[in-house]
């Protein structure tokens, strides 16, 4: 599958880095469909035809439109291993900002 052009991150760049922006952005535009065809598949005072055809649009929609692909990265390693969610940081980079930061005061 073909990734759209993108703005690119103001972080670290890396391909996996490009890809998890692509599938962000993608997710962004499908969010409003995805969550109707989810709602219309899941309830249950529908018909069951209905219900499956909604069902069968979901599960043909494109897998970057899920925004569950994309990892969380670090934005100064884009690493996915070990964020922190507050300063968006890996352990590593958040460690070496804490030896900085005692070192200079």
């Amino acid at each position: 599958m073909r990734l759209p052009k993108f703005k690119t991150p103001s972080c670290y760049i890396d391909a996996k880095v490009l890809k998890d922006n692509a599938i962000r952005h993608v997710s962004a535009q499908q969010e409003i469909n995805r969550r109707a065809l989810k709602s219309i598949s899941q309830n249950t005072t529908l018909p069951m035809k209905q219900r499956i055809q909604a069902h069968l649009q979901l599960t043909s929609m494109p897998v970057f439109s899920n925004i569950h692909a994309a990892k969380p990265r670090c934005v100064e390693t884009g690493r996915s291993k070990g964020i922190i969610k507050e300063f968006k940081l890996c352990r590593v980079s958040t460690t070496e900002a804490k030896t900085k930061g005692l070192s200079e005061e």
